[in-house]
């Protein structure tokens, strides 16, 4: 399996159907198909590179076509949470933690 970062911190993978990027300063985004779940990010910095610190899986998807939200399951969460710190690793904060 290969994921292909486009930038330096947005990593997606067509093949398992998921992408992961930032949204904002302490925000990134995780997506599914129609569904997204907001993950709290902290940083650090060794400049010029911005490296994370820590990710933070949230607790409900939106669905952004119907305007409501569904809770995580646990299992839904340790698949994210994997592929989150495949991601890391491949941008190189292999330090990071996920939670």
């Amino acid at each position: 399996m290969e994921i292909a970062p486009q930038t330096s911190h947005h990593v997606k993978c067509p093949e398992e159907g998921w992408e992961w990027k930032p949204s904002g300063k302490e925000e990134t985004l995780y997506s599914e198909e129609s569904r997204v779940l907001f993950c709290f990010s902290t940083y650090y910095s060794d400049s010029p590179k911005q490296f994370y610190s820590s990710v933070s899986v949230g607790d409900s998807w939106w669905y952004p076509q119907d305007n409501r939200s569904v809770p995580v399951t646990p299992e839904e969460r340790e698949t994210i949470k994997s592929r989150i710190r495949r991601a890391l690793d491949l941008i190189g904060d292999t330090d990071a933690k996920v939670n």
